[in-house]
């Protein structure tokens, strides 16, 4: 209907509420950009949502990647 929809008045809250938490997120993130772990995780929550197979364990590996250590954060084993 003319691009508008109708959702009930706590499902609005609830979106008010992530949209502000979601600015906060972004803030924190420029704050925070220096710090090189925190810039891996953030790369991991904004990349676009089609990226986020395998869930958290995905997130873990390439986290580790990304550091160059294994999945607990112990450095990798040079051969």
């Amino acid at each position: 209907m003319f691009g508008y929809t109708l959702i009930k008045k706590d499902r609005l809250r609830i979106l008010e509420q992530n949209s502000r938490a979601m600015d906060r997120l972004v803030q924190v993130v420029d704050w925070f950009s220096g710090w090189e772990d925190l810039r891996i995780i953030w790369k991991y929550i904004f990349m676009p949502d089609g990226m986020h197979i395998g869930g958290i364990s995905r997130c873990r590996e390439d986290y580790a990647k990304e550091r160059g250590t294994n999945e607990y954060g112990k450095p990798k084993e040079k051969p």
